[in-house]
């Protein structure tokens, strides 16, 4: 079942913050007379991935050619977007403006969302996009290769059968904890995605879990390939940014040329304030010549 997205717009809104909703759903009391927003070219699929047993809410914006009949037998490449309860509709503000100004083409947004029982984004993006439990701080973390082989098994197959994808060009993005599953894709499904956007991620989570697998599996894995984007906030920690410093010279020290990695330090900005900058340069580096 198919369902328009909508921003509810309300005092709070008017005031700089905007709730995503879904059309006819109730999130609690709010004014009889404020009008809700419709999210353009954009609808949300229910879908419950067995990989695992999580209920997702996909937010697909479509192009808008792709409804077009000159267009009918057009693929489009497609960016997967991690939390998208919060990204979606923050990329989706940002990339009609990259299309007017011809830095980026077309392209079909998906969004991941937990849905249903499966809700409570705080708790499961701990769970599932860390790549491994923290003693004391996230005893059940882990969930990132069940996460993944959803992704690859179940959510990828869903829209390349239900949309027109071009299954050659797919674009992973995620900030912080989301980041963190970014790199986690690249390093052990190097085929599955051509693009990836990591703004700030949590490198130094689990005493530095990743950075740490990838020293260890260098020479023993398939080399990553296709095109990086990292990105640390000037006002996060020195540890924080040299995290993610230190882990671009170490894959561009594999000598892979397959790989191309471009790291910005966002000036002014923290943890969550640079995902705007992040994300925008991040999608011109990905559809850059």
């Amino acid at each position: 079942m198919r369902t328009s997205l909508w921003l509810a717009v309300s005092v709070s809104a008017w005031i700089g913050f905007a709730a995503p909703q879904l059309c006819g759903a109730e999130s609690g009391p709010r004014e009889a007379t404020a009008p809700r927003v419709p999210v353009p070219f954009s609808e949300s699929f229910p879908l419950h991935c067995q990989s695992n047993d999580r209920d997702y809410d996909l937010y697909v914006r479509y192009p808008d050619s792709y409804h077009e009949e000159k267009n009918k037998d057009r693929r489009y490449p497609v960016i997967y977007i991690c939390d998208a309860q919060w990204d979606f509709f923050l990329i989706s503000g940002i990339y009609p403006t990259l299309l007017f100004d011809r830095k980026v083409e077309e392209a079909i947004l998906v969004g991941m969302a937990w849905g249903g029982r499966t809700s409570n984004y705080w708790m499961y993006r701990g769970i599932d996009y860390t790549p491994a439990p923290m003693a004391g701080r996230n005893p059940d973390g882990g969930g990132a290769e069940k996460t993944l082989a959803a992704l690859k098994s179940e959510i990828v197959p869903w829209v390349e059968h239900h949309l027109r994808a071009d299954p050659h060009r797919r674009v992973l993005t995620g900030s912080s904890y989301g980041g963190l599953f970014v790199i986690y894709a690249l390093l052990t499904e190097p085929d599955l995605f051509s693009g990836y956007i990591a703004p700030t991620p949590a490198l130094l989570y689990a005493d530095n879990f990743l950075p740490r697998m990838e020293i260890s599996s260098a020479g023993k894995r398939k080399p990553a390939r296709g095109r990086l984007f990292l990105t640390a906030g000037e006002l996060e920690s020195n540890e924080w940014r040299q995290s993610i410093l230190d882990f671009e010279r170490a894959l561009a020290s594999r000598k892979n040329d397959g790989l191309f990695i471009q790291t910005m330090i966002i000036p002014g900005a923290g943890h969550s304030g640079q995902k705007a900058e992040a994300f925008t340069r991040g999608l011109v580096f990905i559809f850059g010549n």
